[in-house]
């Protein structure tokens, strides 16, 4: 019960408020301040990751199994496969006509990178543990007890999964449809990432990674 009610707070006010977002303006990242909302936000995954999700185990077979040079060549892999499918997507949707332009800037100072840094990376941490682990596991949880069959367990599975994945890709509707289809296909990716791994480090490396690198791409534009 007192899962459920903890996923029910989280839910309305972690993840449905990005979905309803309106777009955003067309700057972002025009200038780099100290990030006190993703320094919370991290703090907020944390407990999550602590007391709410981290006794389950990802993968039997995987914890503790997995090397570290398997775990990086999986961050590898998931880093170079979020790369590829964002330059596909992107030119995809720009040659329909639809692509959504921004304007960024890089930190124009050793403080404003560092914040950068600090931004990217607790962001990183709060988006893999909540759409990773949190959401898909608890999600399957609560919906488990609602079946006892074991075609009742690979039902919610499925459909934990794809809730989580979509609920991800919704979150990043403000940025445009670009994004969306992006963050579509990324959460498959570092979904696979995170269960072959058995550890959601590997996914917030490829993903921090990434955001450091397309921030990069989109100033240089």
């Amino acid at each position: 019960m007192i899962e459920t009610v903890f996923f029910i707070v989280i839910f309305s006010l972690f993840i449905m408020p990005p979905i309803l977002t309106k777009d955003a303006a067309t700057a972002l990242f025009t200038s780099w301040t100290f990030p006190l909302v993703p320094l919370l936000h991290a703090l907020l995954a944390l407990f999550v990751y602590r007391f709410l999700c981290g006794r389950r185990v990802l993968s039997a077979k995987a914890r503790g199994h997995a090397s570290l040079i398997i775990k990086l060549l999986y961050a590898l892999g998931a880093f170079c496969c979020l790369c590829v499918t964002a330059a596909l997507i992107t030119r995809t949707i720009r040659l329909l006509g639809s692509a959504q332009r921004f304007t960024v800037a890089l930190p124009s100072s050793a403080r404003e990178a560092a914040y950068c840094i600090i931004n990217f990376a607790c962001a990183s941490f709060y988006e893999e543990v909540l759409y990773r682990r949190y959401m898909p596991e608890t999600m399957q949880m609560i919906l488990e007890r609602m079946y006892s069959t074991a075609h009742g367990r690979r039902t919610t599975a499925l459909i934990s999964e794809a809730a989580s994945v979509l609920l991800f890709a919704l979150a990043h509707r403000y940025l445009g449809i670009a994004s969306v289809c992006n963050a579509l296909v990324a959460g498959i990716v570092l979904r696979i990432a995170c269960k072959k791994s058995g550890t959601i480090w590997v996914n917030f490396v490829a993903h921090f990674a990434y955001n450091i690198v397309s921030l990069t791409l989109f100033a240089v534009r």
